[in-house]
């Protein structure tokens, strides 16, 4: 497979997992009603819930206003694959069977795995496939139509890296891993001053046993009602500054607190730190998404087009878009 073909399938990933899903609310109907006539081709209900889980799966999870513009994403796909089949663009089956292979390795799974999440999910495979051919065959039509160039400008990249770079969003985080340890008080009148008085000499006891979130329960073992919660993690920079400062000076060795809350007395240990950095994009993802962006451009146009000589029928006028 040339350049471009893997460029092209790069698309149909970016494509599968980045769906724009916007719209207004429309109301519940039975999966099988006919939404919509494209060419003498209809899209029912069951084809935008397909669409919705398949996005769901790859990790874009829609809104409650999704499925008019999911409607408009199917009925382009009927516009896509009618032109494809008119200049006899659509791929072979190897040739899905591949993208369909590396979208498997996008998402993390082999190819056994993405049919059994499909399958969990109640997910067709055909309307997948259908959906990553029709991807490779437009592509390749956006390629001949509009003379695309199977490079893109190196400076252009380069200028894109450093802009990445420069992202706050790729600076190094650190997150502390902290653990908490309730003592929880009832309240009773009168008697609640004295209980939580009782129940801070108790989490002073555990405090001296401390010595780690590894020791958490058997600190607090021997003492009524101690409750361990399970680590967490917590962006260093989104805590409380006096708390920030507390546990650093503490340590992961020693225990924050006694900490009254609404529920009673709070101990805070910190279990330890890690900086966490996303990983820096290669030359070759930022010349894959400068092409993704031109192809964006070029489908836009071109499905304009094809928009206006379709027969675009609106069975429920609910799904209409208003103009």
């Amino acid at each position: 497979m040339n350049k471009i073909m893997k460029q092209i399938s790069v698309v149909v990933a970016v494509l599968l997992g980045a769906m724009a899903l916007f719209g207004a609310t429309v109301p519940a109907i039975s999966a099988g009603t006919v939404l919509v006539i494209v060419n003498d081709q209809p899209i029912t209900a069951f084809d935008i819930d397909q669409r919705i889980k398949i996005s769901e799966l790859l990790g874009d999870a829609p809104n409650s206003n999704s499925r008019k513009a999911v409607l408009q994403e199917l009925i382009n796909d009927v516009l896509k694959r009618v032109e494809a089949e008119r200049f006899k663009a659509m791929p072979s089956k190897k040739q899905v069977d591949d993208a369909m292979a590396r979208l498997a390795k996008n998402a993390s799974l082999n190819e056994d795995g993405l049919a059994k999440q499909l399958k969990s999910k109640g997910i067709n495979m055909g309307a997948v496939r259908n959906q990553v051919a029709v991807s490779i065959a437009f592509n390749r039509l956006i390629q001949s139509k509009y003379k695309i160039r199977d490079t893109v400008d190196e400076a252009e990249v380069t200028r894109r890296l450093e802009q990445f770079q420069r992202d706050p969003r790729m600076k190094p985080t650190t997150v502390y891993k902290l653990q908490e340890i309730m003592l929880p008080v009832e309240n009773v009148g009168a008697m609640s001053g004295q209980l939580l008085m009782a129940r801070a000499m108790e989490a002073q006891q555990v405090m001296s046993r401390y010595s780690g979130c590894a020791s958490a329960k058997k600190a607090g073992s021997g003492i009524f009602n101690v409750r361990v919660g399970k680590p967490f993690e917590a962006d260093a920079q989104r805590l409380p500054k006096d708390l920030k400062a507390a546990l650093d000076k503490a340590g992961t060795k020693r225990l924050v607190g006694p900490i009254q809350g609404q529920q009673g007395i709070q101990l805070i240990g910190l279990c330890s730190k890690n900086q966490i950095a996303p990983k820096p994009p290669s030359r070759q993802q930022v010349e894959n998404v400068l092409m993704n962006e031109s192809f964006a451009v070029y489908e836009e146009r071109y499905v304009k087009e094809l928009r206006r000589s379709a027969f675009i029928d609106y069975k429920d006028k609910s799904y209409q878009p208003k103009n």
